[in-house]
């Protein structure tokens, strides 16, 4: 008995690695987006020979930062000479609704939230501007036009949780509670498997199979495949134009992803390399974003659309398909690949390489993993009986679109 019991829990294996994952980011996100955005506070403290209250004053904001604009206006004008003065552009009035001043014995104490200082990726030089530095430097500028004389002491964060460990408490939950679940059910009855509908012919169990990348390698064989491409590779272009921003450096969000896969999903992994490498290619020239072409991130395309086609050509589609295509794409591609090149790029060492992936790749790409996967998995189950009609999919795989 207690073989079989592992026997059908071997069978949801890649069921349970995807919940346990899911709740991961969940416990991840709602620490660092929710509990630390609420409730972790940046403490700025200085020493001063009287009280600056000001430094809670709306007013003084808009008169000092006025008065550099002004300086650095009559720079550009060629009015003075000397540097520009360059400041974080944050929302201060919003930040001063939640700000605290606490004195103690002539060393004052600036209780800022932590939502409104991020680490910053410099593109400049490739290193990462750190919150803590952020606000000292803001701070230290702000309070320079005052009219008491301040002297920085240090800055430091506290009731911050760390998103990474809560994050895997939470899975560790939800894998106990998983276990849990399987075991009454089987104890009850007995666990029911969704059929294989693979047959080799239209429908591949795997992609280790000769007439899979026989029909893959025919991609561009007939006018229509030719035709759906170029509409597809058109509006995926277009897509690059829609860039949002995720608050983690000069990181973005695009919505080129659903394009890319619904090819791939059509034509396949062969498909996918061809159009990753010309997406990036022309994008590149297309959008100039002032950087030199690198090669590593055209390398970086056609592995993502690689990873597409062999996750969702001539396959059954699932969200957990989605989600661990998206996972690769995100964190073997985007974080650890997309890392090094911004190391080659700009020249970081070893350290700096780290920082950057922790700092600024890693939380961007797990904060938008679930929900990418949830809209490309939304996408697919919209379309694919569409695409039916037009002969793209068979019956079989537009007809078996679930969540395992």
């Amino acid at each position: 008995m207690l073989k079989k019991y592992f026997k059908s829990l071997y069978k949801i294996k890649v069921s349970i690695i995807s919940f346990t994952l899911i709740f991961f980011l969940l416990g991840f996100f709602a620490t660092e987006f929710i509990y630390n955005n609420l409730n972790a506070r940046y403490l700025y403290s200085f020493k001063a020979e009287g009280a600056p209250t000001y430094v809670l004053e709306k007013a003084y904001y808009d008169e000092t930062f006025a008065k550099i604009d002004l300086h650095n206006k009559n720079i550009d004008d060629g009015i003075e000479n000397g540097k520009k003065i360059s400041y974080a552009k944050i929302d201060y009035k919003k930040m001063l609704d939640s700000a605290e001043l606490v004195e103690n014995a002539n060393t004052y104490t600036l209780s800022i939230r932590k939502s409104f200082f991020k680490d910053l990726g410099r593109k400049s030089n490739g290193t990462v501007n750190f919150a803590e530095n952020r606000v000292k430097n803001y701070f230290n500028l702000l309070l320079s036009y005052g009219e008491i004389k301040t002297e920085f002491t240090d800055v430091r964060l506290v009731n911050n949780q760390n998103p990474y460990m809560i994050g895997l408490y939470t899975a560790i939950g939800a894998f106990g509670l998983i276990l849990i679940l399987h075991t009454t059910l089987y104890l009850k009855s007995d666990i029911k498997i969704a059929p294989d509908i693979s047959d080799n012919e239209r429908i591949f169990k795997t992609p280790f199979h000769k007439k899979y990348w026989h029909d893959a390698a025919k991609f561009l064989s007939k006018v229509k495949n030719v035709t759906m491409i170029s509409v597809l590779f058109a509006l995926m272009i277009l897509a690059k134009m829609i860039h949002l921003p995720s608050g983690f450096g000069s990181l973005g969000i695009g919505l080129g992803y659903l394009f890319f896969s619904i090819i791939a999903l059509l034509f396949g992994p062969i498909a996918g390399l061809t159009i990753g490498f010309l997406s990036d290619s022309i994008g590149y020239f297309l959008f100039q974003s002032g950087t030199v072409y690198f090669p590593g991130y055209t390398l970086d395309a056609m592995l993502a659309g690689l990873t597409y086609g062999l996750f969702f050509y001539k396959t059954r589609i699932t969200f957990t398909k989605c989600l661990w295509a998206r996972f690769i794409v995100n964190f073997l591609i985007n974080v650890l690949l997309g890392s090094l090149w911004w190391k080659i790029i700009y020249g970081l060492d070893f350290e700096g390489y780290i920082v950057y992936m922790l700092s600024i790749s890693l939380p961007k790409n797990i904060i938008y993993l679930l929900p990418q996967s949830i809209v490309l998995f939304l996408v697919f189950k919209a379309l694919l009986k569409p695409l039916r009609q037009f002969g793209l999919v068979s019956d079989e795989v537009s007809e078996n679109v679930t969540l395992f």
